[in-house]
């Protein structure tokens, strides 16, 4: 007994005044088309999308990427008339769950429209006509089994499943940003919670080997292509610009304060990028005090040299709980993978001081900056933004 439709579910999108709701719904259905298979039918309720096609199994897979989706369930559908319901309970309990004597099921109502019943006498009564075909007990607490029943005004949807969406808004409804893109757990899994957010993204890598080594780029392509898994409907593009020269010039000068001056050469190249492409702020996967440059007085200094709106969505997390993201959306495997240097003589980044700066002051990073062809530099980094192939 094959289903013949796919529920979906909106759940934040309900909460938006009706002018809202249109927009973002016409959005999410562009994204539901980009995401799923070919030969397919659209209905829309209130509240639910309903997709008719022939692929049910790769269509719930697929629906499982699309922001804006609380969830959904493959169900089989009849007219809203009491007999017809039965009926089609009955057959779902029997072919599909095989219940029978010593099971026990639940019946889950939902009603919206006008009916000659209302919730629970339709519930007692498709009870009644399952356990009396099956055998099975009825058990609201803890059944061995659950029937929805979604009952609308022309049409019912009966189904035994609810898998879960991500969630947020629809992608592309609230603007583009900018993210300062490393490939490592955290940028990816802060670009997924904007993403969440209704932004699109482009993701911009500071590449700077030494060695002419390129497994940071290589690494980043791989988990751009895994988050791209969640961008249906939109274009996620990943760009590089040569970040070298700078971090060459902060090593000469800039002492024990080089990853501060690092990360504000990156907000100002991010932020003419982002006014490039139209984007409205930069997102990083900055974690308050998890590194040096991430303590609460090195990032009111790194800030400083933004000129759009930083978005940190990590902030307040801890490592544990960023990996336990990274792993649910699929970027950890990919962000774990190991890269070098490109020189032997370096771990990690080559540029990073032995004992870097925890609690940078702004006028003496100014005064370092005084010394140094910062504009020059910024000018050479946007001029060397290139779009990466994936």
């Amino acid at each position: 007994m094959k289903p013949e439709c796919v529920l979906v579910r909106v759940g934040e999108i309900s909460l938006k005044s009706r002018k809202t709701q249109k927009k973002m719904f016409s959005t999410l259905i562009k994204n539901i088309e980009a995401a799923i298979p070919t030969g397919y039918r659209i209905e829309t309720n209130p509240n639910r999308i309903f997709i008719y096609t022939d692929d049910i199994e790769e269509t719930v897979d697929s629906l499982k990427r699309v922001f804006g989706i609380t969830s959904v369930s493959p169900s089989w559908t009849c007219f809203s008339g009491l007999d017809e319901i039965k009926l089609l309970a009955s057959d779902v309990a029997t072919e599909v769950l095989g219940l029978g004597p010593g099971k026990s099921f639940a019946i889950r109502v939902r009603r919206a429209g006008r009916h000659p019943f209302d919730s629970r006498t339709l519930a007692e009564e498709v009870g009644a006509a399952v356990k009396r075909v099956t055998g099975a007990s009825v058990n609201l607490g803890e059944p061995d089994a659950e029937i929805w029943i979604e009952c609308r005004s022309r049409r019912t949807y009966v189904f035994v499943e609810r898998v879960p969406g991500p969630g947020g808004l629809p992608l592309g409804v609230s603007g583009r940003l900018v993210s300062l893109f490393s490939g490592g757990i955290d940028s990816p899994v802060a670009t997924w919670m904007m993403m969440k957010r209704g932004c699109e993204a482009d993701l911009l890598f500071a590449y700077f080997p030494k060695g002419g080594d390129e497994s940071s780029l290589k690494r980043c392509v791989e988990v751009c292509s895994d988050l791209r898994k969640w961008a249906a409907g939109s274009e996620l593009k990943l760009f590089t610009f040569r970040h070298e020269k700078s971090l060459a010039e902060f090593v000469k000068k800039g002492g024990n304060a080089v990853c501060v001056l690092c990360r504000r050469m990156m907000y100002r190249v991010a932020c003419a990028f982002a006014e490039m492409r139209g984007a409205h702020g930069v997102v990083t996967g900055e974690s308050l005090a998890q590194v040096a440059s991430q303590t609460l007085k090195n990032l009111s200094v790194i800030n400083e040299a933004a000129k759009l709106p930083v978005f940190r969505p990590l902030i307040g997390m801890d490592k544990e709980e960023i990996v336990g993201v990274a792993k649910k959306i699929g970027t950890y495997e990919s962000s774990t993978i190991p890269i070098s240097s490109g020189c032997g003589r370096f771990e990690g980044c080559w540029a990073r001081p032995e004992k870097p700066e925890t609690s940078a002051s702004l006028e003496r990073i100014k005064e370092i900056e005084s010394k140094i062809d910062i504009d020059g530099l910024v000018s050479e980094a946007v001029n060397s933004i290139r779009e990466v192939e994936i």
